[in-house]
């Protein structure tokens, strides 16, 4: 297992599981379009990774969303992921 952890001002860790053909992303704090833009360019330049991994984001540690959810749905047009692969997003609750 490859594992690269990257922190602004604690926001969040990746983990390259080359066996699971997984990344895995934790976040934690407050989220906003462009720290989910410097993290989409950071995925890119892991080590061992290749847009066909499936991708599981961890987001049980949010405080905040601070981005309307219409940017998020656009995400997908700048994503390092193949359209193919498989996305999962975990959350604990409601996000303001």
């Amino acid at each position: 297992m490859i594992s690269v952890e990257s922190i602004r001002s604690g926001s969040w860790a990746n983990t390259v599981d080359s066996e699971k053909r997984r990344v895995q992303t934790e976040l934690r704090g407050r989220l906003n379009l462009e720290l989910v833009r410097e993290l989409q360019a950071q995925i890119k330049q892991l080590p061992g990774f290749d847009p066909q991994m499936d991708h599981l984001v961890d987001c049980r540690e949010l405080v905040s969303v601070d981005t309307p959810f219409w940017n998020f749905r656009s995400m997908h047009q700048t994503s390092p992921f193949h359209p193919s692969a498989r996305q999962a997003v975990v959350i604990r609750s409601s996000l303001g």
